[in-house]
Parts: structure tokens; sequence; C-alpha cells
């Protein structure tokens, strides 16, 4: 059983380092989206995240953005106030966190029917606690590359011998379509 989980871990892990181009040195951000209005359904929570962050893309890396996504994962949860929200770790690659704050900036001054209020005055999780979000409130946080991986693994159980990445979108599942 043990055994079964490590390999779960070393898995699931392997599979976030090859979907966000992880190398040595890393650019990671990490933005949770808490929605005001709760969504029924995975999809839905998809839809308005993945539609937030397209604007954003375009203000950070332009009209042709599409062609090439910032490699990211995105996991939808279901939290304890049943309302879903989205956790994404974006590789920011060249880009660096004040240019992602000036995206954002753009995005709430150019799209205001969004709703889109983000924060990044958050250092670390703990102080998130306690907060009660607004209209999709985003919140947005330089991280580690092991706080990334032990973050996304706790979302699975690893007791089961199959792993469901059915909540888990890459940069190319969430915008293949556009």
């Amino acid at each position: 059983m043990i055994e079964a989980t490590i390999l779960n871990i070393t898995a699931i892990q392997q599979f976030l380092r090859k979907s966000l181009y992880m190398q040595s040195c890393d650019n990671l951000a990490f933005l949770t989206i808490h929605f005001n209005k709760p969504k029924k359904d995975v999809y839905k929570a998809k839809e308005n995240a993945r539609s937030i962050y397209s604007r954003m893309l375009n203000q950070l890396q332009g009209k042709y953005w599409y062609k090439h996504p910032l490699p990211s994962v995105t996991i939808i949860e279901h939290g304890k106030t049943n309302v879903y929200h989205v956790h994404s770790v974006f590789n920011l690659c060249e880009h660096t966190l004040p240019k992602l704050d000036v995206a954002l900036s753009n995005t709430c001054y150019r799209y205001p029917y969004l709703y889109l209020t983000y924060d990044m005055q958050y250092t670390n999780y703990s102080n998130m606690h306690n907060f009660s979000p607004v209209m999709n409130h985003l919140l947005v946080r330089k991280v580690f590359n092991e706080d990334v991986l032990n973050y996304v693994t706790k979302e699975y159980n690893l007791k089961s011998s199959k792993i469901d990445f059915g909540n888990l979108w890459t940069s190319e599942t969430m915008f293949n379509s556009l």
C-alpha cells in the first residue's frame, strides 16, 4: 500500500513537471480564483477561469498568445464551502511577477464585465484562510517548486490504484478550443 502511494506521488509530480516545463530555474506563479456566485458544475468553473485567463494572457503575451500560451496546470476544487474555486500554476518563463501584475491591472481595467479584483499581497497561503471573496477575486503569489507539487498532490486519493485527472487541466487542454 505504501509503495503504491509513493508511485502515485511520483507519477503526479512527473506529470506536473512535464506539463509546466519545469527546469532548474523556474518562474512559477500560483493563482487562485474564488467565484462569488456558486458554480454548480466543474465545467462552468473551467469556462469562467478560461475567460479570465485568456484575457490576462492576451495582456501579458500579446495578440497571438493562444499560439503558445504560458505553460500552466489548473485544478478546480469543490471546497469546504461547497463552492467551486480554481487554483492555477503558471510558469511565467521569461515574464516576471511585476509584468503579471501589470497584465492583471490592464485586464481589470479593460474588461470590467469580468468583475475581476485581484490581490498580490499574500506571501503565504496561511494568510488567505479568513478571506471572504467578492466577485471573482483572484489571488496571486510567487511559489517554490515543492509548494506547487505538494499542493497539487494533496488533491488526489493516493490510496487508489488509479489516479483520475478529471479536475486537472494543462494549458493545452484548457485553451484547446480557442
